[in-house]
């Protein structure tokens, strides 16, 4: 009679146990494949160690789970899920197969029936078996997942270890997925190539491409090529910078000089300065000034110099047009 007095257990039978023995001894694996539950005739049984089949079994099918308890690594956790489509008998012995069809762990447990839905309840009933191994190093815990029924646990558990708890929570620019979906890494990258960015220019090619601030004394100017008669611009490819200006010189004596300034000073160098004069009264002609000439007598960043001659001495009132170049 099953009271509060009674004891419930699990045991390798005589065949586990020369099995256990055979595996530590020899390295041989040792894998568990199917469980079994049976009413017991109606008894309430005693697991015998010379047991080679349950006193009744009503079904017998293959582990919905086996492994190695995790505060104990000499007990082998075996479980079965029973679906709600089978039953109408009793649960009072449970008997585990290994891979050859031998019966090599026994156990009794508390009486539960397990009904069939034409009776009017249904449920799904999980039995599982705890039993201690000296070693389980050569145990192998494996499983079919094609015939069997997960419980809530085993999923939860799976869950866990496919997601572990190890990843730090936050918002990440750019993530690396692994071949099931998942997020494995997070980073927040801050240039252009940790980004896997390559059709444009690290600040070091910016650098070389353009001008740099510190290379105007006074910081960047801005660029007035089309703000009046006076302006530069500045190639964003080359760096080159071209200039220009117009300075009213008008009558011009022989031998003078003439400064011009730019509109603003190159960062390295003027490489090039062309000139052009132009009569700045237009009921002048070509006779006022067809005798006189320029030459440059010097460039720098900040401006240049023309000296004046004239073949014949006359009075004109001059334009002076230049336009510079350089970086």
């Amino acid at each position: 009679m099953i009271d509060q007095n009674s004891q419930f257990m699990a045991i390798l039978t005589a065949v586990g146990e020369a099995k256990q023995a055979n595996a530590d001894a020899l390295g041989i694996p040792w894998t568990f494949s199917q469980m079994g539950v049976g009413d017991a005739n109606g008894t309430d049984p005693i697991p015998d160690r010379l047991q080679t089949q349950l006193i009744r079994e009503q079904r017998r099918a293959p582990l919905n789970q086996v492994k190695i308890d995790p505060k104990n690594s000499n007990v082998i956790i075996a479980e079965q899920v029973i679906p709600e489509n089978e039953g109408g008998w009793w649960i009072r012995e449970i008997g585990l197969y290994d891979l050859d069809g031998d019966l090599v762990a026994v156990a009794n447990c508390a009486p539960s029936f397990k009904p069939l839905l034409a009776q009017g309840s249904g449920k799904t009933q999980v039995v599982r078996m705890n039993f201690i191994v000296t070693s389980a190093a050569n145990v192998v815990l494996k499983i079919d997942p094609s015939v069997v029924l997960a419980t809530r646990q085993y999923v939860d558990e799976r869950i866990i270890e496919v997601l572990p708890p190890t990843r730090p929570a936050g918002t990440y620019q750019k993530v690396t997925i692994n071949e099931r979906g998942i997020v494995i890494e997070g980073s927040n990258p801050n240039t252009l190539a940790e980004n896997g960015i390559v059709d444009a220019f690290t600040q070091t090619e910016s650098d070389h491409r353009y001008l740099l601030k510190s290379d105007y004394p006074a910081g960047i100017p801005r660029n007035t090529a089309l703000l009046g008669e006076s302006g530069w611009w500045c190639c964003a490819d080359t760096g080159l910078v071209r200039q220009r200006t117009r300075v009213h010189i008008g009558d011009i004596a022989p031998g003078s000089t003439v400064s011009v300034f730019w509109p603003t000073q190159f960062p390295t160098q003027c490489s090039s300065v062309l000139v052009a004069l132009e009569v700045a009264d237009a009921k002048m002609t070509l006779d006022h000034f067809i005798n006189v000439q320029c030459a440059l007598v010097s460039k720098s960043v900040a401006g240049c110099a023309f000296i004046f001659d004239e073949w014949i001495s006359g009075i004109q009132d001059l334009i002076l047009n230049v336009q510079a170049e350089g970086n």
